[in-house]
């Protein structure tokens, strides 16, 4: 099979969570507008249906349809269902999921851990994120708690 187009935003992301958590040989690969997954190889794995997809980590794709994200295993099944205007890759057990302008965070089985909340966040790392609220920058760990009060 002919390797397809690939997007810049999904080989970028591809490559760089490649190294740092991909569960498997699943790679996001776009072809007419129009998101995938595909093996090392280039062979499809998942069909292309999705408006955009991220890369696998920790067992879970976010894949956005119809301007909702959600997750999906690596045969494309819906893990969490798409309700999400916009969502993270997992890391350390939980993916941040921004629902209206603000952001929290849920586990793998949707559950939300850390309630929406923040204006933005970034992934958990050590097991801490750093959050936005306005213009101040803070920490917290993984029961929300704050490490570094916003500031």
């Amino acid at each position: 099979m002919k390797m397809q187009k690939i997007g810049w935003l999904g080989c970028l992301l591809a490559v760089g969570f490649f190294f740092v958590g991909c569960s498997g040989p699943r790679l996001p690969i776009a072809q007419n507008d129009h998101w995938g997954y595909a093996d090392k190889n280039g062979k499809m794995i998942v069909a292309y249906q999705f408006d955009e997809a991220l890369p696998f980590t920790e067992g879970l794709a976010a894949v956005k349809v119809a301007s909702r994200w959600g997750f999906i295993d690596g045969s494309g099944v819906f893990k969490i269902n798409p309700s999400y205007d916009s969502a993270l890759p997992f890391s350390e057990g939980v993916s941040g999921v921004k629902s209206g302008n603000r952001w929290g965070f849920i586990d793998h089985e949707g559950n939300m851990v850390i309630a929406i909340q923040f204006d933005h966040v970034d992934s958990f790392a050590g097991g801490f994120a750093m959050i936005k609220l306005g213009e101040r920058i803070g920490y917290i760990d993984k029961t929300g708690k704050y490490i570094i009060n916003p500031r």
